[in-house]
């Protein structure tokens, strides 16, 4: 029985170390021919797998309306802040395109104060709703007495102590 098991699994070890599923070893992996070797030459690999290294590929401009003229292929990668120059020149700058003049500030400011003064003004007003629908409410007599704890006190604090009312919670 023990050299039965010994036996499967050096049969087992041999399969594993000839098994070749697509007529290569190691299950599809490369050669060792080309483990080592130039796999650009063996076009395995591509040759232009950067960008803007291609002699053929052009840099890419934003659309424009001039029409494009044939450039000379570069070899080295190509600098993006030198590849859109030309669209970049064109372009105007925020700070002069929105700059505006010290009379258009004043109005603006002016425009924003009053929307904050708008707004103080409401919550303003908002509060001393509030504090007028309180006073009002106290100021009521329910006809089941006041509202709490209160109303006259019964018993002299002084015969009693000072802290007695505190003690009956009013």
């Amino acid at each position: 029985m023990l050299r039965e098991k010994y036996e499967n699994q050096r049969q087992a070890r041999e399969e594993l170390a000839s098994y070749e599923p697509w007529g290569r070893a190691g299950g599809g992996a490369p050669n060792q021919g080309v483990r080592f070797s130039d796999i650009r030459a063996a076009e395995i690999y591509p040759n232009d797998e950067l960008k803007g290294i291609s002699a053929y590929e052009p840099c890419q401009h934003w659309s424009s309306s001039q029409p494009r003229t044939r450039r000379t292929p570069i070899r080295l990668r190509e600098d993006p802040q030198l590849c859109y120059s030309d669209i970049l020149r064109q372009s105007v700058d925020n700070d002069i395109r929105y700059k505006q003049t010290a009379n258009q500030k004043q109005a603006y400011k002016k425009i924003l104060d009053d929307l904050v003064n708008q707004r103080q003004k409401a919550i303003n007003d908002e509060i001393r709703r509030n504090l007028d629908y309180e006073q009002k409410m106290h100021s009521i007599d329910a006809p089941w007495g006041k509202p709490g704890p209160g109303g006259t006190i019964w018993r002299n604090p002084r015969n009693i102590g000072l802290n007695f009312s505190k003690s009956m919670v009013f």
